[in-house]
């Protein structure tokens, strides 16, 4: 069996899923620190509507834009060589994105995304804010 040093070493993408309320998210903001001191390039996101991602990383909030934390992190680990990243995804923000890159037009993309459809996949359906959480990673 692979150590937890060994498999954030060795893996792209490390995942934490489950149930609410086990620990996710502040399990996923140790595992960023440790692979960061590892010097490895850690970024950490969330879907968690409730937002304890920034407050697991000390932070008063956190964005849809990645926020660089290794300033915090040298101040405590100055010989880190890596680097702690944490953003959380606006859905509909990244799905609008995602619409824009596929599309061949302007017009196809207003359509698109001006259609109820789309909204609803933006905002409400299920699995959504997951999907667009990892198409950030692309």
């Amino acid at each position: 069996m692979l150590t937890l040093d060994e498999v954030l070493n060795t893996r792209g993408v490390v995942l934490a899923a489950g149930t609410g309320g086990v620990g996710k998210t502040t399990l996923s903001a140790a595992l960023a620190v440790r692979a960061a001191l590892q010097g490895r390039k850690a970024v950490v996101i969330t879907v968690d509507p409730a937002k304890r991602l920034a407050q697991s990383l000390g932070m008063d909030r956190l964005s849809d834009e990645p926020t660089d934390l290794t300033p915090l992190l040298l101040k405590a680990a100055p010989s880190c060589k890596g680097s702690l990243w944490a953003v959380i995804p606006d859905t509909r923000r990244t799905f609008e994105r995602f619409v824009r890159s596929l599309a061949d037009s302007e017009a196809a993309y207003e359509r698109v995304v001006g259609n109820p459809i789309f909204r609803i996949f933006a905002k409400e359906y299920s699995g959504t804010n997951e999907y667009m959480s990892l198409k950030r990673l692309d």
